[in-house]
């Protein structure tokens, strides 16, 4: 692969001219040779399962993208994140999930929730006793810290859901005294 560099000809130039392909990474122009392709080469369980999963999260990212909401929030995370487009910051968040970091009670008998994504969380839910409410962000987007009321003393079992972007969710289960 070569990069080029102040060359007024080729600056700019993208697609195939015989077997060389120009591409365009920002303001950027790459040269590589045009990929041989076995049209009869069948793929290995390993990529057909990654390309399976690159559809699906090429299809949910232009689902999310297609409303204001999700349209906004990619927007906002591409730029905190400094990704090329927000159709590529939601694809990366596909493939990353949430993860519950740490859970304790503060000094004034809230539970406060550490979590942390690849992108941000976009909720948090504390399940007691089959009761289900939702934590609050202590921050802005993207928000690591969470907090939960609760209404009576320990020990409690309980469930923590974190939710990302794109409906990833981890399952966080343990006993808080």
């Amino acid at each position: 692969m070569a990069k080029v560099k102040k060359n007024v000809i080729i600056e700019g130039l993208s697609g195939r001219v015989g077997n060389l392909l120009f591409k365009q990474y920002g303001d950027k122009t790459v040269v590589t040779k045009w990929p041989e392709h076995d049209p009869n080469r069948k793929p290995t369980p390993g990529e057909a399962h990654q390309r399976g999963r690159i559809k699906d999260a090429a299809a949910m990212a232009k689902s999310i993208l297609a409303t204001d909401e999700g349209l906004a929030y990619y927007q906002a995370a591409r730029h905190r994140l400094e990704k090329h487009s927000a159709y590529h910051t939601a694809v990366f968040d596909f493939f990353g999930m949430p993860e519950v970091v740490s859970v304790h009670m503060s000094q004034d008998g809230n539970l406060l929730i550490e979590v942390q994504d690849n992108v941000g969380v976009r909720q948090v839910q504390v399940e007691i006793d089959d009761i289900r409410g939702f934590a609050e962000p202590l921050e802005e987007e993207p928000c690591a810290y969470w907090r939960y009321h609760l209404n009576s003393n320990g020990p409690w079992s309980l469930k923590i859901y974190a939710e990302d972007g794109m409906k990833n969710i981890k399952v966080w289960e343990g006993t808080i005294i």
